[in-house]
């Protein structure tokens, strides 16, 4: 049986990890996104390896002038003798593009649910694996 207050830590490190995701994309620090996830992880946005998908990132972001990404719900299930977790994280996307005639809008606003598989290892927990759903959005 695992100890609660080691259970606690582990939710709030997977959770610190959350939040430096949505800060790199934000900022667009590139090396703090790639950094949430193992190299031999995967995200569902792009066919291939973490580091496709950073360059993916690093081709679509600049259409976009400024974002901010927020998380409402975030669940997170430990099973600290595997080392593994997994988490459903509400996030709600507001985006202002930089060339609204070229993207067909000014804003685009999303809510999103990032599924992460997560891996404990070295004592570090990072994203395995990420699939990402968009409940909704709304483009003005």
């Amino acid at each position: 049986m695992s100890d609660p207050l080691d259970l606690v830590l582990a939710e709030r490190e997977i959770t610190r990890v959350l939040y430096r995701y949505a800060q790199g994309v934000d900022r667009r620090v590139f090396e703090q996104i790639e950094s949430c996830y193992w190299a031999d992880g995967s995200d569902n946005r792009v066919e291939g390896s973490v580091a496709d998908y950073i360059d993916w990132l690093r081709e679509v972001l600049p259409n976009v002038a400024t974002s901010t990404h927020q998380y409402t719900n975030v669940l997170i299930d430990v099973d600290l003798p595997a080392g593994t977790a997994r988490s459903e994280a509400y996030c709600f996307n507001a985006s202002i593009f930089a060339d609204p005639v070229a993207n067909g809008a000014a804003r685009l606003t999303t809510c999103l649910r990032y599924l992460d598989e997560w891996q404990q290892r070295d004592g570090e927990w990072r994203i395995l694996n990420r699939v990402v759903v968009r409940d909704w959005a709304h483009q003005d």
